[in-house]
């Protein structure tokens, strides 16, 4: 019993390891960005594309990981998610160009669906009770990859140029159409084909125009590296899991447990609810990850264009905060569950955030230091929500490869379309009103989960899954004759 304990404890821990691999492929856009630009020598718009197409290659690997669940042993098909994943992270920017990188990073995405599905049934599948903790134990692997990535890509960005004290040669500046008597701070101007010196400067007024060129060469990018390095971080866990399905390769995965026709009989009458709740958990799946990182994506830029009118690196520095808060959310849920369970911690999660956002969205333009409360409050209890929503779906519904893939799938959609919807909401009607669209998802979560708990007092908890994959399983359920 203890040997099957810990080897189950070990396969976690692979598990973790394998989702480090979707956190690294989630941040490694946005602080490798301008480097990017700088390689590839194109403008950011262009560089949007690039985001919107990795989500949407998550939203369809999500799906496709679903239709796909049945071809093998979750085993493999987690070993070779990971393993082409990883070559995706370290292939994305070997080649300088444009339509190369969109296409690398799109396929990140949906390999990184594909990775996130299977680890989330190579889980629900290992553990038959008492799913809370190691839920949220391996979706630790996503915070701390999305962590760690900026922290390698930092030591190779290129050095960038300070636009009060950078020389500007007459190739990477244009002075036409400048108004001198409207620019304030000076800017060194020494022009590579005359011998005169000319000082002009810098922080033009409307109707100056002063066009620098990008901010490294693509000789200076080796944001490459930081790639590789962090791919080869990413790969143990193809060759762990490639061994795991070798060990069980001569195992059925075909095989089912079997039910008698009475307990097929009790479950018809619950169908109906049952198949609402799946509904309901796939909608709700939508706002959880979509709304956190709406909130972090555009915190620089309230804090600084809202009422507060604070400086960028306080706010950079609060941005970082509300990441290491959905950290230590997840650590403490780690330490909660087994005392209060997953149901019980949703509630405490709920209560809590409604409490803060409603603080933050009443009051924040009173005083920063409710800005700091709030966003530490909101960090540490929406990270929670997603791997108890997990554990509380499976004591209720069949838990499988399913509603795994609905629900991935329904994460990357709402991480890629509400962000979206914040910034065009945030540029058209100020930054309020991306407070506003949060706190609007806020009570529809909280909405929900209340439906869906009606629900609950309804329906009866199954006590054995139809249609389970055995092949991950250590225990067989005997067929009654």
């Amino acid at each position: 019993m203890v040997k099957i304990q810990c080897w189950k404890i070990l396969q976690t821990v692979w598990i973790f390891w394998s989702l480090v691999m979707v956190g690294v492929s989630d941040s490694l856009l946005g602080p490798s960005l301008l480097e990017l630009q700088s390689l590839l020598q194109v403008d950011l718009q262009q560089l949007n594309f690039v985001v919107l197409s990795t989500g949407l290659g998550d939203f369809v690997g999500a799906i496709l990981a679903g239709l796909l669940s049945k071809t093998c042993g979750c085993d493999l098909r987690l070993s070779v998610s990971v393993l082409l994943g990883s070559l995706s992270v370290a292939l994305s920017a070997v080649i300088p160009n444009y339509y190369y990188v969109l296409t690398f990073f799109t396929l990140q995405g949906f390999l990184r669906g594909f990775v996130y599905c299977y680890a989330i049934e190579k889980c629900n599948a290992l553990w038959r009770e008492n799913k809370g903790v190691p839920f949220q134990c391996i979706l630790l692997g996503t915070t701390t990859g999305g962590i760690i990535s900026p922290l390698f890509i930092k030591l190779f960005l290129c050095t960038p140029y300070d636009p009060e004290t950078a020389y500007f040669t007459a190739t990477n500046v244009s002075y036409e159409n400048v108004n001198i008597t409207d620019l304030k701070h000076p800017v060194l101007y020494r022009p590579q084909t005359q011998s005169s010196e000319l000082s002009t400067f810098a922080n033009a007024s409307d109707n100056a125009t002063l066009s620098t060129s990008l901010r490294c060469l693509p000789q200076d990018v080796y944001i490459t590296y930081a790639y590789y390095i962090l791919a080869i971080l990413v790969l143990p866990p193809a060759f762990a899991f490639f061994i795991y399905w070798r060990q069980n390769k001569g195992k059925s995965s075909d095989d089912a447990v079997r039910v008698t026709r009475e307990d097929l009989t009790n479950h018809e009458p619950k169908q109906a609810l049952v198949i609402l709740f799946s509904v309901l958990f796939v909608i709700l799946y939508f706002p959880l990850l979509g709304s956190s990182v709406m909130y972090s994506t555009y915190l620089t830029e309230f804090g600084v264009k809202g009422p507060l009118h604070l400086e960028k690196p306080k706010m950079v520095m609060m941005t970082s905060l509300y990441w290491g808060s959905s950290l230590l959310g997840r650590i403490i849920a780690i330490f909660l569950t087994p005392f209060i369970g997953v149901e019980k911690l949703i509630y405490c999660c709920m209560i809590p955030l409604l409490i803060g956002e409603t603080v933050l969205v009443f009051t924040v333009q009173y005083s920063e230091v409710i800005l700091w409360i709030c966003t530490c409050t909101i960090g540490i209890f929406i990270s929670p929500n997603v791997g108890a929503g997990y554990a509380w779906c499976a004591k209720y519904v069949k838990f499988g490869p399913r509603i795994i893939s609905a629900s991935g799938a329904s994460l990357g959609l709402g991480a890629m379309v509400l962000p979206f919807v914040g910034g065009v909401m945030f540029d058209v009607f100020g930054p309020m009103s991306y407070l506003y669209l949060c706190y609007s998802l806020y009570i529809f979560v909280a909405l929900l989960f209340c439906t869906m708990l009606i629900l609950t007092k309804k329906m009866k908890s199954p006590s054995v899954e139809i249609d389970v994959d055995v092949d991950m399983c250590e225990e067989r359920l005997s067929p009654e004759k």
